[in-house]
């Protein structure tokens, strides 16, 4: 199959996701909204940093959910339906194993530590060990999924993907309108039908895949797949842990000094930047198994010249919906908040700046990836973001205002993208000459032409008004600049081709 061939099938399972997203995105913003008047701002919060607690335990499965799909991929490209379904079973054994270490520590260490170290109101300490037990449970619901997903992905069955979410979806909208019904405890009532929807969505996604790819689970004796995945998801989990530190963490930190008030800014900060993020997140889903597929497979062209449109379609895709919400981000929060918690405003901005960096980073980690050797870069960026926690400490222990925790995580991340362009040169044989040319200088000319006109205009003007002007000068500036400076005649042949293919008519 053709580069075109390749686009078409990776934008053919964008499309699917991104169904998904806009409902998800619709229903996740309008629930924010619910959640928040319904719990209250300290409920909310509550929730929140409990919730991030726990996130920590789920979060150590990315590396086993990274492992997996990685061998699932490789697998498909080797065209091996035997490791494919001993990858599986492997797989399944391990997550069991990581769902057991999840409950030993998390009802011992992590239930001292939200009842010894987190600033919550004292008549609120019932019901927030209630959220716990059952986020706990929920957690481990969710790592017993990971393998069916990565199955899933790994097989580019976007389709079905985008289905399951949105049923998920559904359901948690549903948890809303049931809220005000019960005369429970709004707390414990929301924790526990979150609980119930993630049982749901495990047992669609098993029954999909027992289904469609005939892979049942066996106790295998492939000692080298053991080793490698193991070995594999052990670099992974590094790295994981220490991100999940960079990201919560620093939640935790500023629980400490300023209490549930300032989580509930961070938690608004995080829906936001996930509601545009899914927009990057969903691409991403799609073209990585393909990128995998073309490493294993020895496809040096078709590789380079998915990462070189994996960076670029990242940063864009976040790019072009991140600026317009940073320079009108406390109007957008009064309209659909309406009493957005205090300093929500500048926690979304900075947390959307961040992720321009992210949106950059993750192709470079998905490449990494493909190579199956992680060991390195895995070390070198966990030491460098394992900073963030250290300086967010001290900071705020001098009396800065808590954002600044953004702004350490920022710098931390800028300084992580020069590593991991390292490693793609030391790996992949891609130079600093080739970044800056293919990528950084379109990055910083497109970004410099398009946000330098709606930037002013956002000094002058106020609402609805400062809305409409920044949105429309800015598309007028990026769409013409990206054209131009950011695809190649290459791309903008295939782009061409694609959008004047047609349908031939035939008479009656």
């Amino acid at each position: 199959m053709d580069n075109s061939g390749h686009s078409k099938r990776i934008a053919k399972n964008t499309l699917f996701l991104y169904f998904r997203m806009a409902i998800g995105m619709f229903v996740s913003l309008y629930t924010s909204r619910v959640i928040l008047a319904t719990l209250g701002v300290e409920d909310f919060g509550i929730y929140n940093v409990v919730g991030g607690v726990i996130v920590f335990f789920t979060y150590t499965s990315v590396s086993l959910a990274q492992a997996s799909q990685r061998y699932f991929s490789a697998a498909l490209g080797e065209s091996n339906l035997e490791k494919f379904s001993n990858t599986f079973s492997v797989s399944i054994i391990l997550h069991i194993i990581l769902i057991v270490i999840i409950l030993i520590v998390g009802e011992s260490l992590g239930y001292w530590f939200v009842n010894n170290k987190l600033n919550i109101p004292l008549q609120r300490m019932e019901a927030m060990n209630f959220v716990f037990h059952f986020s706990l449970l929920g957690a481990c619901v969710s790592v017993l999924s990971v393998p069916y997903n990565s199955m899933i992905i790994a097989n580019e069955r976007m389709k079905f993907y985008a289905y399951i979410s949105i049923s998920d979806i559904i359901l948690k909208l549903l948890i809303v309108f049931l809220l005000p019904i019960f005369n429970f405890d709004k707390l414990k009532f929301f924790s526990f039908l979150i609980f119930l929807t993630g049982l749901v969505n495990i047992l669609c996604l098993k029954i999909y895949c027992d289904i469609n790819f005939k892979v049942k689970f066996s106790f295998v004796k492939d000692k080298l797949l053991f080793v490698n995945l193991l070995g594999f998801s052990g670099w992974s989990f590094i790295s994981s842990v220490v991100n999940y530190s960079a990201i919560y963490g620093i939640g935790f930190v500023v629980n400490i000094f300023h209490g549930v008030i300032v989580n509930a800014a961070i938690a608004i900060a995080d829906r936001v930047n996930n509601a545009i993020y899914s927009f990057v997140g969903n691409f991403q889903v799609a073209y990585q198994p393909m990128l995998v597929k073309s490493y294993v497979a020895g496809d040096k062209n078709l590789f380079e010249s998915l990462f070189l449109r994996g960076i670029k379609m990242s940063f864009f895709l976040y790019f072009i919906f991140a600026i317009p919400f940073i320079l009108n981000m406390e109007f957008i929060l009064n309209i659909w908040l309406k009493n957005p918690p205090e300093q929500a405003t500048i926690f979304c901005q900075w947390m959307l700046i961040n992720f321009l960096v992210v949106s950059l980073i993750t192709p470079m980690g998905i490449a990494i990836i493909a190579t199956g050797n992680i060991k390195n870069s895995s070390i070198v960026n966990s030491i460098i973001t394992s900073s963030t926690i250290i300086f967010s400490y001290i900071f705020l222990k001098l009396g800065f205002v808590p954002v600044v925790v953004l702004i350490i995580l920022f710098a931390v991340r800028f300084t992580c993208l020069f590593t991991y362009i390292y490693f793609i040169h030391s790996q992949i044989k891609l130079s600093f000459f080739w970044f800056w040319k293919q990528v950084f200088s379109k990055i910083f000319a497109i970004s410099l032409i398009s946000v330098t006109l709606p930037l002013i205009i956002s000094f002058y003007l106020a609402e609805w008004q400062a809305l409409l002007a920044t949105a429309i000068s800015f598309l007028l500036t990026f769409l013409p600049s990206l054209w131009f400076i950011g695809l190649s005649s290459e791309e903008r042949h295939a782009l061409q081709k694609i959008i004047g293919e047609k349908k031939p008519h035939y008479k009656g």
